[in-house]
């Protein structure tokens, strides 16, 4: 197949997003290969999104639904798409002009080496306003272990810089049990039908924003719950062996984010991460130390410092602490 017979459908979950979607839409619209076609899924928008996005007129498919969440949105999405290949997008992200082009052509150099992607995905760099952070560079899991492990612990990228064919998306789908971490279990599942292939490029924009959802304290500790929980029911993915390395690193993260959480003083956040880290046989780092949450309060604002000026040195350390 040909790179102008590869026929991408975009489709971009929205949810109250107004301020950001007519710069997300107009970041397709402006591809240096246009898309297949570009679909909105307004998830039961109350300020408008859903018209900002009819007014593009026809280059763009609006379909309107009650808020279901980002998982049925996209699922919903995929369901209406006639191209063969889904690129996500956000509602308040943004794409570079050549991405789709790019990913297109990282397609086809695969498949001249023989090689049939589950994903392409590009870099992404995180904006917020003018302020621009340094790419974030992931590469894809090296095959060392199992790759849907690999995945869901660290996913190799982010939804709006992704790529994969609608078939397998159809087939997989997102989750729709939970509003958290969805594209973390969905990547667990696609990449055992296939490579992820990257392209190392930032072409991927992800707004930085505090209405996030990853800005909840309870997210990330959230997170870890449903993962274990998703790896616990996919017996076809994960052995007991995959399961026992689970254990092991997400105790590990689970600490280091109840030391965040006792550092900013979320003593509920911290309840809860005992309670995950004690429900899989953890051990819980000491904390209850004369000034130690002030010390801990300097060390996470070190950490979330690395986090945007420097994303691959924290990585690399993180690496180091919970393992790769």
């Amino acid at each position: 197949m040909s790179e102008s017979a590869v026929r991408v459908s975009v489709i971009i979950p929205c949810f109250n997003a107004g301020p950001y979607l007519r710069p997300a839409i107009e970041s397709v619209l402006t591809q240096t290969r246009p898309a297949h076609e570009v679909i909105v899924i307004d998830d039961g928008s109350t300020d408008g999104s859903g018209d900002v996005a009819a007014s593009f007129g026809s280059p763009v498919k609006v379909y309107r639904q009650e808020n279901s969440g980002e998982s049925v949105a996209r699922n919903r999405g995929m369901a209406e798409a006639t191209g063969d290949w889904i690129a996500l997008l956000d509602a308040d992200d943004i794409w570079k002009p050549e991405k789709l082009e790019e990913q297109v052509i990282a397609l086809q150099w695969a498949r001249e080496k023989g090689v049939e992607p589950a994903c392409v995905y590009t870099d992404h760099f995180r904006f917020q306003g003018h302020k621009i952070w340094p790419p974030s560079k992931r590469e894809p899991p090296d095959g060392s272990a199992n790759p849907s492990l690999s995945v869901l612990l660290y996913a190799a990228n982010l939804p709006s810089a992704s790529m994969f064919p609608r078939e397998l998306g159809v087939r997989i789908g997102f989750p729709e049990f939970t509003r958290i971490s969805e594209d973390m279990l969905f990547w667990s599942e696609l990449i055992a039908f296939g490579t992820f292939v990257r392209v190392p490029r930032a072409l991927a924009g992800y707004r930085v924003s505090s209405s996030q959802q990853t800005k909840n304290p309870h997210h990330d500790i959230a997170s870890l719950e449903v993962r274990y929980q998703f790896a616990k029911s996919s017996s076809h993915l994960f052995s007991e062996n995959d399961l026992q390395q689970l254990r092991s690193k997400l105790s590990r993260l689970a600490n280091l984010h109840r030391l965040s959480a006792f550092a900013s003083g979320h003593d509920d956040v911290v309840v809860r991460a005992d309670d995950f880290i004690a429900g899989i046989g953890g051990r819980k780092y000491p904390l209850a130390v004369p000034g130690t949450r002030k010390s801990w309060k300097l060390v996470i604002g070190f950490a979330q410092s690395l986090i945007q000026q420097a994303p691959e040195t924290y990585r690399r350390m993180r690496s180091l602490i919970v393992g790769s």
